[in-house]
């Protein structure tokens, strides 16, 4: 396998195609690119290039992925956070209450004083 096939699985795996198709379109075994991703899983999904511990290697590129799996997205549900009153989206909870850890804090601190 060339240096070029192992950039275009990573970005054929990007854009969601699978084992099989990725194996067919470069002429590979289906085991060869399977073992590749699964040794090589420290690439950004979009562009391919080296993260460490992460998926994406930007916020573009995480925003990117996700505008192109709108339907990765269903589950999610508005949200109206009491803290700032900006919509949010996020996955069904009944805790939910705060758009970001900020607000949390901030409601908080706001609690704490008005306890005293």
């Amino acid at each position: 396998m060339t240096d070029a096939d192992k950039t275009q699985i990573i970005k054929l795996k990007a854009n969601g195609y699978g084992y099989r198709k990725i194996a067919a379109e470069l002429e590979l075994s289906e085991n060869t690119v399977k073992s590749f991703l699964k040794r090589n899983s420290d690439a950004c999904l979009v562009c391919g290039t080296a993260v460490i511990g992460r998926k994406y290697c930007s916020d573009k590129c995480r925003m990117t992925w996700w505008r192109k799996h709108p339907h990765r997205t269903s589950g999610m549900i508005e949200y109206k956070c009491e803290m700032c009153e900006k919509t949010f989206f996020a996955y069904p909870s009944k805790a939910r209450r705060y758009c970001s850890k900020a607000c949390y804090g901030k409601s908080c601190r706001k609690e704490n004083r008005n306890d005293k």
